[in-house]
């Protein structure tokens, strides 16, 4: 297999990207090799954005910067449970949620 991780983050954080490096050490070690070296994406970087784009278009995954992107047709979804992960956290509340995708095709 092949692949290319975009690892998302904030420079702000010391563990700036942590996540997208696990996900790329975990690849690697599972035999994934890399099509391009990996990509860290500040907040909204820009820059960064592009690269993973040029990366795309290289594999023939993304359209040509000048096409005109319109997002797809929306459908509601419809919450079926939430349950709470983390009860008397210091922090925010997390919650695990299961959605049921609408019936009917667009």
């Amino acid at each position: 297999m092949r692949g290319g991780v975009l690892a998302l983050g904030h420079s702000g954080y010391p563990d700036f990207c942590g996540f997208g490096h696990s996900i790329e050490e975990w690849l690697r070690s599972s035999g994934v090799v890399s099509l391009f070296p990996l990509i860290e994406l500040d907040a909204a970087d820009a820059t960064a954005l592009d690269i993973w784009r040029q990366q795309l278009r290289a594999l023939g995954g993304a359209p040509q910067p000048d096409a005109a992107w319109q997002p797809g047709v929306t459908r509601p979804w419809r919450l079926t449970h939430r349950t709470l992960l983390n009860p008397g956290s210091t922090g925010a509340e997390a919650y695990h949620l299961a959605l049921e995708a609408p019936d009917s095709p667009i």
